[in-house]
């Protein structure tokens, strides 16, 4: 089973097991003596969803993919994925072996003192971007 970095479910967000937000929203309170086997409301994305004071959709020891795991605090955490950005730029070789690199290949044809070759020069690289 995986821990948990909390013991009584509060209002906040939390990452479920699965890795979705979670939202609760309401803690019912019946009194003592009526009981409530999930007190927890909230949301997972658009839709409603109730848990244990622990955080577990079922109460038998049964792990769900939609059960509390991570509490991330009561502010709405920021939402980032992966993207993927393409980086093109223009070298201009030397006859020394020296190489300047320019951001257009206009600009690199501009500065072609001493040039040997012109190469195109790609790449790609990952950042984490708010969603």
């Amino acid at each position: 089973m995986t821990e948990r970095n909390f013991e009584t479910v509060i209002p906040g967000f939390y990452r479920t097991r699965s890795g979705a937000l979670a939202e609760i929203v309401l803690i019912l309170d019946i009194g003592p003596r009526l009981t409530e086997q999930y007190p927890a409301r909230g949301l997972i994305g658009l839709r409603q969803e109730e848990w244990t004071a622990a955080g577990s959709v079922v109460d038998d020891g049964y792990e769900s993919s939609e059960d509390l795991i991570t509490f991330l605090g009561v502010e709405k955490p920021k939402e980032t994925r992966m993207v993927t950005k393409t980086i093109r730029y223009w070298a201009n070789v030397l006859g020394d072996g020296a190489i300047k690199a320019y951001s257009t290949k206009e600009d690199a044809e501009e500065s072609s003192f001493a040039r040997i070759a012109c190469v195109e020069m790609t790449g790609e690289y990952e950042v984490e971007d708010e969603v």
